[in-house]
């Protein structure tokens, strides 16, 4: 059951506020640090509206706005469900702020994501260089990773057709699929373990051909806020 708050306990709250408020007059930087449930979003909404009293017209004369930063979107959501619409004051996470200054840089941004792939399929094919619990894999000469890249490539609507069937099931479909590859297939999880890693460079290495083709869809990074 929730206590209604003494009058000496407002009070409390109220110098603390009227200190922030000071500190914002003054110009000068403040940190409220409190546990949870000790009112820091409710006095930070009050800070913006006293702000936005206090200043609004100022800030509207020099076309300036509040950022207000947080780090989840349900905070930015329950502080601006609280400012109610105004154009003053700019909320949002600390992701989509970011997103904001770099997003104009599309050209570097891409540069960057490819390198990131690069990296990322540098270190897949080093698992299955390395990895003693994929030697099934590792043993096979080049020629025979070849060979069974291009079988799984070419059946990839029968693995994921049958990927979450029982073990028995799933080794004689894909037998029946892509031919002998007994060795391989002992072991399921491992299986799957390979095939998985060997789609994820393959759709690595595709993502980087479209992007030195310059195709339309691979010349910008997009940011999804959800």
């Amino acid at each position: 059951m929730l206590e209604k708050i003494s009058e000496n306990n407002k009070e409390k709250e109220k110098m603390v506020q009227e200190k922030i408020y000071l500190k914002i007059k003054e110009k000068d930087s403040v940190i409220f640090n409190a546990g949870a449930g000790a009112g820091k979003t409710y006095a930070l909404v009050e800070c913006l509206k006293y702000v936005i009293r206090e200043y609004g017209k100022i800030l509207k004369d020099n076309n300036q706005r509040i950022i207000c930063i947080t780090y989840t979107k349900v905070a930015a959501e329950e502080i601006k469900s609280r400012i109610g619409n105004t154009s003053l004051v700019l909320i949002s996470t600390i992701h989509e702020r970011i997103w904001k200054l770099i997003s104009s840089y599309q050209g570097e941004l891409v540069e960057i994501h490819k390198e990131y792939l690069l990296a990322q399929i540098e270190e897949l094919q080093e698992k299955l260089s390395c990895d003693e619990k994929l030697n099934a894999y590792r043993i096979l000469d080049p020629e025979k990773k070849e060979d069974f890249l291009k079988c799984i490539l070419d059946k990839k609507e029968v693995y994921y057709r049958n990927y979450n069937k029982g073990a028995k099931e799933f080794r004689i479909a894909l037998q029946n699929a892509i031919g002998n590859w007994d060795e391989l297939l002992k072991n399921i999880s491992t299986f799957k373990k390979i095939v998985n890693t060997l789609y994820k460079i393959q759709n690595y290495k595709m993502c980087i051909s479209n992007i030195e083709e310059k195709m339309e869809e691979y010349k910008a990074i997009k940011y999804n806020t959800i």
